[in-house]
């Protein structure tokens, strides 16, 4: 991969549908290879289920956490899930 995009989320539910559809509608229209992680931080809505879809449909990576530990957290730890 030539760049990784970490996208930290929280309770993202409502926003999450247009927000990802144009994401990967940008980057596939790229030239390089782009790596798209969405970190979900602990989400308590159905913020979760629906990234786990995008997975199944998307060439991009998932992590979760049980509990909310702020944005500085998960962007690490998408960092460090990059590739």
């Amino acid at each position: 991969m030539n760049f990784s995009v970490v996208i930290p989320v929280f309770n993202e539910e409502h926003r999450l549908q247009k927000t990802a559809n144009e994401i990967f509608t940008f980057f596939a229209k790229q030239s390089s290879p782009v790596e798209i992680i969405f970190v979900d931080d602990g989400s308590t809505d159905n913020t979760l289920s629906l990234l786990r879809q995008y997975a199944n449909q998307h060439a991009c990576k998932v992590i979760s956490y049980g509990e909310n530990r702020g944005k500085g957290y998960a962007v690490r730890q998408g960092a460090l899930a990059a590739t």
